[in-house]
């Protein structure tokens, strides 16, 4: 797979539609790099599509304020999504369609509150560590107290250094791999 590499580009919203255009001749064992020179890299002539992207790093783009671009979840094999410093104040994206995703890291933003019902069951590490979060909750169960929000692959979860004073959601969160809570 590939990885398109956006990290501290001084990428605004909205972001240009090139980063998400991969009609280019690009070497599957490449990554998508825009971070150098801010043109991509061509080697020897694959057709590299959305589909063989599994990893999306954005972090250290502190002017992408607002929200996540739903142009992200075009990427249906993306295993990582790493948006750490973006400057985000809440995501209200479904990740749910992206069945491989197993590393979602959201930290340094501003987030304050945060759906967990967004997210796919495959999560394996969630980073929400360092927002200003103060609420956690899972918009699809809000009306039903009872019911379970499942994670069963989740080993990582790290909170810390947020403010969060009503959990929510994790009362009825089931994490049964969960080795690291912060």
């Amino acid at each position: 797979g590939g990885k398109l590499n956006l990290v501290n580009m001084g990428l605004t919203m909205p972001l240009p539609e090139a980063v998400f255009d991969f009609r280019l001749s690009l070497s599957s064992q490449q990554a998508v790099d825009l971070s150098m020179d801010r043109q991509p890299r061509r080697q020897q002539s694959l057709n590299y599509i959305e589909e063989t992207v599994t990893a999306v790093d954005v972090s250290d783009n502190p002017s992408l304020t607002g929200v996540m671009d739903p142009r992200f979840v075009q990427f249906a094999q993306t295993q990582s999504l790493r948006f750490k410093q973006c400057g985000w104040s809440h995501v209200d994206l479904s990740l749910q369609s992206l069945e491989h995703l197993f590393i979602l890291d959201l930290s340094g933003n501003q987030l304050q509150t945060f759906d967990l019902s967004l997210l796919p069951t495959s999560l394996q590490e969630l980073h929400l560590e360092g927002n200003s979060l103060k609420l956690l909750h899972a918009a699809a169960t809000d009306d039903d107290n009872k019911a379970i929000i499942d994670f069963p692959h989740l080993t990582l979860l790290d909170l810390s250094n947020n403010q969060i004073s009503d959990f929510g959601a994790c009362n009825h969160l089931s994490c049964p791999h969960l080795k690291t809570f912060q």
